[in-house]
């Protein structure tokens, strides 16, 4: 199975050599393995003593690493795009548009990071994300969420429009290119619908092949950090293999305290980042969690597991079957059931770290 497995942890707290370590540990098991960054190359190449670059480098056989960054991935991702369109448009008009010139469009580097990582796991059986932040992570991993809600709010609007009949036939190769390998290609009902579709099976694509590690150390402030990026991923039903105290002398009950349910890893300081392999738990999800969104359909329920925040975060809106979940800087779009059709939300509270909303 094709696995992606990120770190989230506040800045200082060695994401980024828990990741190459859990890089390095996949390939002594004998998995392909390709670790991407987008901190300075010269740093990476400094701690791993071998030159990383734009291109993919080879580390060792079977393990390679690229640092990618939003120029570079703009480009690139936008030319797959402008490749298409000969093939689908008489009159292609994106030749003249550079990627660089998208940039001021929320979310575009994150689609084009989708359009490489499905080129890489055409080869690599282990892709290893160490992007620029926690939020950056996010932001990738709930890209499809935030394109399906556009797609839903102005698919029929666009389909009237002009630009949308001379695009119809473009949409879905577009689509199968950006949202990733091992989309079913049915056919569907018209090419907005279809997209709808398409977007929606790349998201349940991330929930089901990404595993996130949480990281913390005796700090507080740490600990609070890693609580709020678990509470954030469990917003968009992100899985986690737990959580890994790093360079931690002692374990409080504090820190166990912060994250019920999930396994917690101690790792000693070591002096050199290869010695951190014999110490990483393999890479699983923590089992027999409850699912971060529940919902009861006699109760007339919702549930979000959202640790790390308050009800005062939380800012709630209905648009007829669609709910949205404001989290702080994160939305969360949610159809509900039939059951909740015509009903609104009449109360919210919050109840070992779920958000508990009652409909009327």
């Amino acid at each position: 199975m094709k696995q992606t497995i990120a770190f989230l942890g506040k800045g200082g707290t060695g994401t980024t050599t828990l990741a190459l370590a859990s890089a390095y540990q996949a390939h002594l098991q004998g998995k392909k393995t390709l670790f991407v960054t987008q901190e300075a190359a010269f740093s990476v190449s400094e701690i791993l003593g071998h030159p990383v670059g734009k291109e993919t480098s080879t580390l060792s056989e079977g393990f390679d690493a690229i640092q990618v960054s939003a120029t570079d991935l703009l480009e690139k991702g936008w030319n797959k795009v402008r490749s298409l369109e000969g093939q689908y448009l008489k009159t292609p008009f994106f030749k003249d548009i550079y990627g660089q010139e998208l940039g001021v469009l929320p979310g575009f580097d994150e689609f084009n990071i989708l359009i490489l990582l499905k080129d890489w796991h055409v080869k690599y059986d282990l892709i290893v994300l160490d992007l620029a932040s926690p939020l950056a992570t996010l932001r990738l991993l709930s890209a499809a969420d935030q394109l399906g809600w556009y797609v839903r709010r102005f698919q029929e609007l666009f389909k009237r429009s002009p630009l949308g009949q001379a695009l119809g036939p473009f949409l879905e190769p577009l689509a199968q290119t950006v949202l990733a390998a091992g989309l079913s290609g049915d056919k569907i009902r018209s090419s907005g619908s279809q997209l709808v579709d398409l977007i929606e099976e790349a998201r349940k694509a991330s929930e089901q092949e990404v595993t996130l590690y949480l990281v913390a150390n005796q700090d507080a402030l740490t600990l609070s950090s890693a609580r709020r990026y678990w509470g954030a991923g469990q917003l968009f039903n992100l899985r986690y293999g737990g959580v890994l105290l790093n360079r931690v002398p002692d374990v409080t009950e504090a820190m166990l305290k912060a994250f019920p349910g999930l396994e917690h890893h101690v790792l000693p300081e070591v002096s050199e980042w290869q010695g951190l392999v014999k110490y990483l738990p393999p890479i699983k999800r923590t089992k027999d969690l409850p699912a971060p969104i529940q919902l009861d359909e006699k109760a007339l329920t919702l549930s979000v597991h959202l640790p790390g925040y308050s009800k005062k975060e939380v800012e709630l809106s209905q648009y007829g079957p669609e709910l949205t979940l404001r989290v702080a800087d994160q939305r969360r779009n949610l159809i509900l059931p039939s059951a909740f059709r015509n009903k609104q939300a009449t109360g919210a509270k919050f109840s070992e770290d779920r958000l508990v909303l009652t409909f009327g």
